[in-house]
């Protein structure tokens, strides 16, 4: 009974914190108005001792607008309190692309991808 319930609280204190969620909400506040996701993932990558992630949207407007639009918010991300890090390679964490064109009248897709946490 007891190395069960010492078990048990090395379970509870090896368990992740609720970090999906609480950046979800901080990328909800820091989206422009006329913006929106549509796909978020967040994932703990023992390896580089950071949280990598992942998130799709739309955004209003044309192409060099939406753009410009979503490096204003990276921009913001990456000086914010997480200090979010993202890359230009586009095939590396941290690229924001626009897949495709619009998506629908007026709305322009995009992608974004990063870290942060790291020690």
């Amino acid at each position: 009974l007891a190395r069960e319930r010492a078990f048990r609280q090395g379970l509870g204190s090896a368990v992740l914190p609720p970090v999906p969620a609480r950046l979800l909400a901080y990328l909800a506040g820091a989206l422009p108005a006329d913006a929106n996701l549509s796909e978020f993932a967040v994932k703990w990558n023992e390896e580089t001792s950071a949280w990598m992630f992942q998130c799709e949207g739309q955004i209003a407007g044309d192409e060099e607008s939406a753009r410009e639009a979503v490096e204003a918010l990276k921009r913001q991300l990456a000086r914010g309190p997480l200090r979010i890090r993202f890359t230009e390679n586009q095939n590396a964490p941290g690229r924001a692309s626009f897949g495709g064109g619009f998506s629908g009248a007026g709305q322009q897709r995009f992608t974004m991808e990063g870290s942060f946490g790291e020690n």
